[in-house]
Formats: structure tokens, sequence, C-alpha cells
């Protein structure tokens, strides 16, 4: 499943993605939007006004795909919509263990929220998501 995909899925089902993120979603903000820093894949907001940017990513299976997510994040910092923003990198938990350490690792070392979901849940959700 392509990340369009999922992130199409996830943003038609907002308490899932609120579950994900252990953000309790009162609106989507926006998707897609182009800055001087990058393109940012969505940001969601809660009902004290706090935003969340989230750089979403399906399966991180190698160096390459890492070090281009902690880049396109780390642009993202210079971002801000609202006073009160947050990052996250939201991966599939399918990523191999190895990638997420360093993920953890990375969020820590930078304030930036690592956060993930299953990939297969997500799957099941497109197909019920279309059929309605």
């Amino acid at each position: 499943m392509n990340e369009n995909l999922v992130q199409w899925t996830l943003l038609q089902n907002l308490d899932f993605l609120s579950k994900s993120l252990e953000f309790p979603i009162a609106i989507k903000k926006g998707q897609e939007i182009n800055t001087d820093y990058g393109r940012i894949d969505f940001i969601v907001e809660n009902a004290q006004k706090k935003q969340l940017i989230v750089e979403l990513e399906t399966i991180l299976d190698g160096r390459n795909k890492l070090d281009y997510c902690f880049n396109q994040i780390l642009n993202y910092k210079n971002v801000r919509f609202s006073k009160e923003t947050d990052y996250c990198i939201l991966f599939a938990e399918e990523t191999p263990k190895y990638y997420q350490i360093a993920l953890n690792g990375f969020g820590k070392d930078n304030d930036v929220e690592i956060k993930s979901y299953s990939l297969n849940e997500v799957k099941e959700l497109y197909k019920s998501t279309v059929e309605k």
C-alpha cells in the first residue's frame, strides 16, 4: 500500500489516526502543504489549538529512506502555523526493528514525536472506508 493511500485512509478515519498519534484530533488543518521547506504531509489540531505537523511514512527499510525522512522533519521545524506546534514522524510498525531504534533515537535527540501504525490495520480500514 503506497503512502498516498495510507494518508487518504488515515485522514478519512480521524479516530484511528488520533489513537495512532496519541493526539486528540479536533480537526484536520491541511494536507500536502507546500512550504519553502518542503511539502508537509498533513497537519492536525486539537481542541486547544495545538498543532501537530506529521511526516507520514510507510515501511522505512533503508538508510536513504530514513535519512530523507529525518531531513524532511528537521526542515519542517522551520514551519509554524500556530504558537503551539509539535512535529511527528508517523511510520508503519512493520518497519524493521533496526530502523525503529534509529527513529526513536532521532526523536529523542531532536524533540520529534515518533509514532507508529499498523499497515495491515490500515489496509483493512481502507477496504471498509471504500465500501462506505
